[in-house]
């Protein structure tokens, strides 16, 4: 089997179809003279070239195939595009494709990379057929509105890895197995979600025997690298082609994502040639082992669905599938297995193939090591301790967990001397014991050694590590306090915690703003820390290896841009929680108890300068109604309102807030002189975003 360099891609009504039924009829366009000819590919209406790793090893990247089924064996086929999507087949413009055309069987395929290495025709609608010509005349297949879409569109390719399989068809009816079936792998853009895989029935001219396989993360990277060149994935499965037409040779297969790739793949019968079965490993009495299990055909390719059976018993083990099959055996006995390939169960000599006998091995365990597990990592804070965060597993000659074996340990300082004794504790029914740490201690780093008691008289079986604990600290940098922007722009954070120097990593973090003020002529405090493209108040994050993680808090620009002041980061941790299914070396949990603040200052000017404007109406006897008007920026910010005495002396009315608007658009105030004239002002009090002023005074009756 080898990787071909063609890809399909998403979604169409067309290839929801597909999906959804059976079954999905493919018709032509076609002359009524010449040979009989059926474009397969581009079914979906599209033709991605967008890249995936398939394309790395290949001799062509950034490409589309066309396949067609032809009827006859002496017809003469070509490929064509035309740049009108509509185009008939009778219009001017079609371009014959020049590169290598491949076939078998009745199909025939070719390789397009959108008209050339810049690929003129991306994003853009074409016309494709395929043309058959022999002696009877000449026929096409055409595609329509065909879109070509590349590496930036959202639309996956997909491609069909093989182009070659051997096929076995199950002779077993009494067990209801006598289905045929291929294996076929290939590789899409997409990572994830599953990829639909048919085959071509020529004799009734449909897509059959749908099935979906799931997509795994496959993407290529350069060597040497993690960088990720390609993101993309792949897929491997098993396509029941049962009532093909063997004597065609080849089957077209098509995988689809919404999208579609179709691949002619040359067919080989397969005959039973050999089966091979060892033992994995050795096992305690009484145990099962475990039997590698491969068969293969006359030319060395796995076979698969082969039944496979116990010699000893006629037993049924199972059936040959994509990877080597796996059987449990009992430990101290030795068996062999054959393949049976007729219907008849029972083992026949002259007509199954049998394996050379597969012994499984037995032993005696025995406490030869440990293990030392912190489930906080070799460097925890104190708080974080609880009963159980140390344990340590006493495993036998293979490496297998040994419940209930006494184990030996001795804790003490780094830089100190070893205790003359160790104590003991008891693993438990994992083969895992717990070890008691008193966190009362000195802070710093100990050693934990361990080893099965067993082996106490053999002081180099002891398993020794170091650990560090104690209380661990927060810290933010830029150590500037107050941080300092420019208005409009950010201060960019990392955060450290650490213990004696040493990272406390997969904690996590709780992040907290507390906006200050921002002073006229700005109107709202409004910076934040920075998460998407957002500005949000609170938010969480976790440590990385290095026990760090970045914070940017960040000023929104604005018009005009005032300086914002007085706002407070604090960065805290918080409870970590281990996750269900994490492993040893991840199972973190607790809180670390570790806190820092930093206050943040964008643009250093003091309070901003704004007026207050004071209108009324003469409303004669009855109360005065006065009008305060300041800009918006103002709002919430406090005046004094004052009557103005014939001697200039100021006598206070009231204090208030003014609204979202900056104003006070009515204040009544009692008229204590009757149709007599009251002198009025106000005052805008001075206060962390503005500066005092005065308004103008108003005179009313």
């Amino acid at each position: 089997m080898t990787r071909s360099i063609t890809r399909g891609l998403a979604v169409s009504a067309v290839s929801a179809l597909a999906l959804t039924g059976l079954s999905l009829a493919v018709v032509p366009a076609a002359h009524a003279a010449g040979p009989e000819v059926t474009l397969l590919s581009q079914f979906t209406g599209f033709a991605s070239i967008r890249l995936n790793d398939d394309d790395f090893e290949s001799d062509l990247v950034n490409a589309t195939r066309l396949t067609a089924h032809v009827g006859s064996t002496g017809a003469q086929v070509t490929f064509q595009y035309n740049a009108d999507p509509e185009a008939s087949d009778d219009d001017p413009g079609w371009t014959t494709l020049q590169r290598e055309i491949r076939g078998s069987g009745p199909y025939r395929s070719i390789t397009w990379d959108g008209d050339g290495s810049n690929q003129n025709f991306v994003g853009e609608r074409v016309a494709m057929r395929a043309v058959a010509t022999d002696e009877s005349g000449t026929s096409y297949s055409t595609r329509r509105n065909v879109e070509v879409t590349g590496n930036d569109s959202p639309v996956h390719s997909v491609t069909v890895s093989t182009d070659s399989a051997g096929y076995f068809t199950q002779p077993y009816a009494d067990s209801a197995k006598t289905s045929t079936r291929i294996a076929v792998s290939g590789t899409t853009s997409a990572t994830d979600g599953t990829v639909e895989l048919s085959a071509w029935r020529s004799s009734t001219g449909t897509f059959v025997a749908k099935t979906a396989l799931a997509v795994e993360e496959d993407s290529y990277k350069l060597p040497g690298s993690e960088t990720t060149l390609v993101p993309s994935g792949r897929f491997d499965g098993l396509l029941d082609i049962t009532g093909f037409d063997p004597e065609e040779g080849a089957i077209a297969v098509a995988a689809s994502r919404g999208a579609d790739d179709v691949s002619p793949v040359e067919l080989t019968p397969q005959t039973i040639g050999s089966i091979s079965a060892y033992a994995q490993d050795v096992e305690v009495a009484g145990g099962q082992g475990k039997i590698a299990i491969d068969v293969l055909d006359t030319n060395g390719q796995r076979v698969v669905g082969a039944e496979v059976r116990r010699l000893s018993t006629g037993a049924l083990v199972g059936y040959t599938g994509l990877s080597t099959f796996e059987a449990t055996q009992p430990a101290g006995t030795t068996e062999q297995y054959y393949v049976n390939t007729t219907d008849a169960d029972a083992y026949s000599a002259e007509q199954d193939v049998v394996s050379d006998p597969t012994s499984v091995e037995t032993y005696t365990p025995e406490a030869t090591s440990t293990e030392n597990l912190f489930s906080d990592g070799p460097v925890f804070d104190v708080d974080e301790y609880a009963a159980g965060d140390i344990t340590v597993g006493v495993y036998d000659q293979r490496g297998r967990a040994m419940p209930g074996q006494s184990v030996s340990y001795q804790i003490f300082e780094a830089d100190g001397e070893a205790p003359a004794t160790y104590r003991t504790v008891v693993a438990d029914a994992e083969g895992v014991a717990t070890i008691p740490f008193d966190t009362a201690g000195a802070d710093g780093s100990y050693i934990l050694a361990t080893l099965p008691t067993a082996r106490a008289d053999d002081p180099d079986a002891a398993r020794w590590t170091e650990f560090t604990t104690g209380q661990a600290t927060l810290t933010l940098s830029p150590k500037a306090n107050p941080s300092l922007a420019d208005p409009g722009a950010q201060i960019d954070y990392v955060a450290r915690l650490s213990l004696d120097g040493k990272p406390l990593r997969g904690r996590r973090v709780d992040l907290g703003y507390r906006r200050g003020v921002e002073v006229v002529p700005g109107n709202q405090a409004d910076a934040g820390i920075l998460v998407d493209g957002r500005r949000v108040l609170s938010t969480t994050a976790t440590t990385n290896n290095n026990g760090t993680l970045r914070v940017t808090v960040d000023d929104a620009a604005e018009t005009p841009q005032a300086t914002e002041k007085g706002g407070r980061l604090t960065v805290a941790t918080g409870l970590t929680v281990a996750s269900p299914d994490a492993d040893e070396d991840n199972r973190v949990d607790g809180n670390a108890r570790a806190s820092t603040t930093m206050t943040t200052s964008f643009g250093t000017a003091g309070p901003g300068s704004a007026a207050v404007a004071l209108a009324g109406a003469n409303n004669g006897k009855k109360a005065d109604v006065l009008k305060v008007t300041g800009p918006t920026s103002l709002a919430g910010e406090r005046v004094q309102v004052f009557r103005v005495q014939a001697n200039g002396k100021r006598l206070l009315v009231t204090t208030k807030a003014l609204n979202a608007a900056g104003d006070l658009p009515s204040l009544k105030v009692r008229d204590k002189n009757g149709a007599a004239k009251t002198t009025y002002v106000v005052q805008l009090l001075a206060s962390a975003r503005v500066k005092a002023s005065t308004s103008n005074k108003r005179v009313v009756r």
